[in-house]
C-alpha cells in the first residue's frame, strides 16, 4: 500500500489535508518503470512555502525534460501529519509517483534559510534513512543538498553525501546524464557518490577538499518553466514569478545574497514578457511578480514596466514588485504602475542614520527615501513596509533613535500627501554577521543587548503611538513587529558554525526541535538545553571579533571574489566610506574575467 492510502484515514483530522493529494495542474508525471534515474526534490518546509519557490519548479522541468529521467516532488508535513506517520510507519513520498523516499536514486534539497537544516533530519528519520551519510546502505538515495543556505555546509555535512554550491540550471542536466549512465553500467552508490563529485559546483564532505561557485553566466538563455504547477489550495504566492535578473552590484555589507549571486545579468525585455504571457495563459493567474534582488535596478526596468501595463490594462492583470529601492523610482515608473491595481510598496532603508547606512555601504540619502515616500502616497498608494536592522556594526543609540524619527518624519510626509489615510508596515529584524560577506569578522549582539535595544525602540514608537488617541499624530497607522532575536542566534549558530554546530543541530533535533522558522512553534528553550549538552560557546562563535587571518569553517568555499576585498570593505565600513555600485566602477572583487561578467539584457523588439 502506497503511504498516502496509508495516511488517507487520517486526512480529515489533519489541517488542510488537500497538501497531501496530488492534486495539481500541470505536472509532469512519467512512468515509474519507464525511468532510470529517479529523483525526489524535496523543499524542507511546509507544502505552502516549498510550492511557492520559483528555484524548486525550475529543477522539476528542467530533469523531466531529460530523457530517462523522473523528477518527482515532495515537502514537509505539517507537524500533525508528521505525528501520524512516526506512530503508523509511513514514509515520506513523492506527491505524483506516490512511492516512498526510499525507493528514489537521489534525493535533492533545497535550503533556503538555515532554521530548516532540523526538517531534512525529520525527513529522512520519518523515511528510514540513516541521519549520518556514513551510515547509509546501498539502497539509501544519495542526499544532495543546495540552494542559499548552503554556502557553509560544515554544520549540517556529516547529514549530507553531497552539497551544491551556486546556480544549479546547467549542473542538472550534467548531473541527470552521469547518473543515467552509471545506473545503465550498474555502477555501486558509493561509485555514483564519487562521480557526482567531479562536477563544478558540487562538494562531497567525505572527500573534503574545496570548492568553486557554480554561475549561470547568461541568464537570458537559462531555463524557466511557462507550464507554471498550480495547486488547488492556497500557497504562500499564487501568481506568476519570473525572475527578470539575477544578482546584485550595490555591494551593501550585510547582504549574503548579494555577495554570493554576483555578477549581474539580466533577462531582455522580451525574454520577460514571453514568459509572462506563457504562465498566464498556462494557469488563469492575474498577477505577475518580478523577481529579482532589486527589481528597479534593471537597465529596462522602465520598458518592462510599460509592456506589462498595456497588456495589464486589457487583462485586468496584476503587477508585483516585491523588491524597490529609494531612489530608483521615478515619476514615469510610478505612473506606469499605477495603471493597474496597486499592491503596497516595499522599502529598506535598514538603519535610522546616514552615518549607519553609510558603513553598511546602503547608498540611499534620507532626501532619496522621504522623495520615494513622497512620490509613492501622492501616487495613490496607502500601504507601505519598511525594514530596518539593529546589532549592525558600529551602532549606536542614536542610530537607534533615528529608525523612531526616520519613520516619524515619513508618516508625516504620508499624512501629508496621501490620498487615503496612509499605512506603515515597520519590521525591525537583528542582525546576524553571514559569511562571505564583510561583516564575517563581526560579532552578532547577545540577546540581552537585543532584548534591551527592542525594549528601547518600542518605548520610543509606542511613546508617539498614543498620541493619536488623544489627537491627531503623527504615528496614526503605523504598526512595529520584531523578529525574535532568538531565531536570529539559531540562525547566526547554523550559517557560522564549524564542526561544533554539527552536534548541536543533531543534538536540537533529538530534543524535538523542527520548523524552527516558524515563529508560532520555535522553541528556544530545546535550543538551549542542546546548547547546554554539546557545550557550546556562543562568546566563541558568536560574540566575538575574528582576526584579519583567523580561519573560517566555510574558507574551502570558493565563491569567485577574494577574502582580501571582504577585508577591504570592512575597513571601508569602519571608515564610514562608501563604495561604489560595481556596474558603473570596478571595485576589484576579483570575479569578473572574460566569460564571468555583469551581462544587460538584450534590446529586442516586444511584441
Amino acid at each position: 500500500m502506497k503511504p498516502l492510502d496509508r495516511l488517507r484515514p487520517f486526512l480529515a483530522l489533519l489541517e488542510r489535508p488537500s497538501r497531501y493529494l496530488n492534486q495539481e495542474i500541470n505536472t509532469r508525471c512519467k512512468e515509474w518503470e519507464g525511468a532510470v534515474y529517479r529523483v525526489l526534490l524535496l523543499f524542507p518546509d511546509t507544502y505552502e512555502v516549498g510550492m511557492s519557490h520559483l528555484g524548486l519548479r525550475i529543477i522539476y522541468h528542467i530533469l523531466n525534460d531529460q530523457e530517462g529521467v523522473l523528477a518527482d516532488r515532495t515537502y514537509l508535513p505539517w507537524r500533525d501529519a508528521l505525528e501520524v506517520m512516526e506512530r503508523e510507519g509511513i514514509p515520506l513520498w513523492g506527491l505524483e509517483t506516490g512511492r516512498p523516499l526510499k525507493d528514489f536514486h537521489l534525493l535533492e534539497v533545497s535550503f533556503q534559510q538555515e532554521l530548516a537544516y532540523t526538517n531534512l533530519l525529520k525527513a529522512l528519520d520519518v523515511s528510514g534513512v540513516p541521519l549520518l551519510a556514513s551510515q547509509r546502505r546501498e539502497e539509501d538515495p544519495i542526499v544532495m543538498v543546495g540552494g542559499a543556505a548552503t554556502v557553509n555546509p560544515v554544520p549540517f555535512a556529516p547529514f549530507v553525501d553531497l552539497v551544491f554550491v551556486g546556480e544549479s540550471e546547467e549542473a542538472q542536466v550534467e548531473i541527470a546524464q552521469l547518473m543515467v549512465d552509471a545506473l545503465v553500467r550498474g555502477a555501486s552508490r558509493e561509485e555514483r557518490v564519487d562521480l557526482l563529485s567531479t562536477v563544478e559546483g558540487v562538494w562531497c564532505p567525505a572527500k573534503g577538499g574545496r570548492v568553486r561557485r557554480r554561475i549561470v553566466l547568461d541568464l537570458e538563455k537559462a531555463p524557466s518553466p511557462t507550464k507554471i504547477l498550480m495547486s488547488p489550495t492556497a500557497i504562500v504566492h499564487d501568481r506568476v514569478t519570473v525572475e527578470i535578473m539575477r544578482g546584485c552590484s550595490r555591494g551593501c555589507r550585510f547582504c549574503q545574497a548579494g555577495f554570493q549571486y554576483r555578477p549581474v545579468r539580466e533577462r531582455s525585455v522580451a525574454r520577460i514578457m514571453e514568459l509572462a504571457r506563457e504562465g498566464l495563459a498556462s494557469t488563469g493567474y492575474d498577477e505577475v511578480s518580478l523577481l529579482s534582488l532589486s527589481a528597479t535596478d534593471h537597465s529596462g526596468i522602465h520598458a518592462i514596466i510599460r509592456a506589462f501595463m498595456e497588456a495589464g490594462e486589457s487583462s485586468f492583470v496584476s503587477l508585483s514588485l516585491p523588491s524597490l529601492r529609494s531612489g530608483t523610482l521615478t515619476e514615469e515608473l510610478i505612473r506606469e504602475i499605477r495603471r493597474v491595481r496597486k499592491t503596497g510598496f516595499t522599502m529598506a532603508p535598514e538603519a535610522g542614520t546616514q552615518r549607519l547606512r553609510d558603513v553598511i555601504n546602503k547608498n540611499i540619502t534620507t532626501q532619496e527615501i522621504m522623495e520615494t515616500v513622497e512620490k509613492v502616497f501622492s501616487a495613490g498608494w496607502d500601504l507601505m513596509k519598511l525594514y530596518f536592522m539593529i546589532g549592525l556594526p558600529t551602532e549606536t543609540r542614536e542610530d537607534l533613535e533615528g529608525i523612531a524619527h526616520l519613520v516619524n518624519e515619513i508618516v508625516a510626509l504620508a499624512r501629508r500627501v496621501s490620498q487615503r489615510k496612509p499605512r506603515l508596515h515597520v519590521s525591525v529584524s537583528p542582525f546576524v554577521p553571514k559569511p562571505h560577506t564583510p561583516f564575517q569578522w563581526e560579532p552578532q549582539d547577545t540577546q540581552e543587548t537585543f532584548d534591551e535595544k527592542i525594549r528601547f525602540l518600542r518605548g520610543l514608537i509606542s511613546t508617539r503611538r498614543r498620541a493619536p488617541r488623544r489627537r491627531r499624530g503623527s504615528w496614526s497607522g503605523v504598526e512595529l513587529s520584531f523578529h525574535n532575536p532568538r531565531q536570529s542566534l539559531i540562525e547566526a549558530l547554523m550559517s557560522r558554525g564549524g564542526e561544533e554546530a554539527q552536534a548541536l543541530l543533531l543534538e536540537a533535533y533529538k530534543r524535538g526541535a523542527l520548523f524552527d522558522q516558524w515563529g508560532e512553534v520555535f522553541d528556544f528553550r530545546i535550543w538551549q538545553e542542546a546548547m547546554e549538552a554539546v557545550g557550546m560557546d556562543l562568546s566563541n562563535v558568536l560574540y566575538r571579533t575574528r582576526g584579519r587571518d583567523e580561519p573560517f569553517p566555510w574558507d574551502f568555499v570558493d565563491m569567485g571574489f577574494t577574502r582580501e576585498f571582504l577585508w577591504q570593505e570592512r575597513q571601508r565600513a569602519l571608515k564610514g566610506e562608501t563604495t561604489p555600485d560595481c556596474r558603473e566602477v570596478c571595485v576589484g572583487c576579483g570575479l569578473c574575467d572574460q566569460e564571468i561578467a555583469h551581462r544587460k539584457g538584450k534590446e529586442e523588439a516586444i511584441d
